[in-house]
C-alpha cells in the first residue's frame, strides 16, 4: 500500500501528458485540414477525407471511450476499497497512545491514494471524445 499513492499518481500525471500531446496531434490535423478552432474528435471524424481516416479516427473515438469507460469502472471500485479499507484516524474512537506510526503512514497513503483515484476522472480526454 506505500506505493500505491505515488502509483496511482504517476498514471494520472501519464494520462494528463497524454491528453497534452493529443491536443497537440489534433491541433496539427485541424490545421492541415483547414479548421482553425479547437476540435473534439467526432468533429475530426467529420473533417477527416472520406475513406481511411474517418474510419480510423471512429475506431479510435470508440477505443477511447472504452477505456475511459473502463477506467471509470476501476476508479469507482478503487474508491470504494480505499474508503473502506482506511483505519480510523486517532480521536476517532482510537486513543492516540495505541496509534502506531505504521498505522498513520497507512492511512496517510490509503487518503492520497483516493486523492489520485477521484482525480482519474480527465475531463479534457472527455471533452475531445464529445458525445
Amino acid at each position: 500500500m506505500s506505493f500505491t499513492a505515488a502509483e496511482l499518481e504517476k498514471v494520472i500525471e501519464n494520462l494528463r501528458f497524454d491528453s497534452l500531446a493529443r491536443g497537440m496531434e489534433a491541433s496539427a490535423l485541424v490545421s492541415e485540414w483547414i479548421e482553425q478552432e479547437q476540435q473534439t474528435l467526432p468533429s475530426l471524424v467529420s473533417l477527416a477525407p472520406s475513406g481511411l481516416w474517418q474510419e480510423l479516427l471512429e475506431e479510435h473515438r470508440r477505443a477511447m471511450s472504452s477505456l475511459l469507460s473502463g477506467i471509470d469502472m476501476v476508479a469507482a471500485a478503487n474508491n470504494s476499497l480505499l474508503k473502506g479499507g482506511a483505519p480510523a484516524p486517532a480521536g476517532e474512537g482510537i486513543e492516540a497512545s495505541d496509534v502506531d506510526l505504521s498505522a498513520i503512514a497507512l492511512a496517510a497513503n490509503i487518503q492520497r491514494a483516493v486523492a489520485a483515484v477521484a482525480s482519474a476522472s480527465l475531463p479534457a480526454v472527455r471533452e475531445f471524445l464529445g458525445p
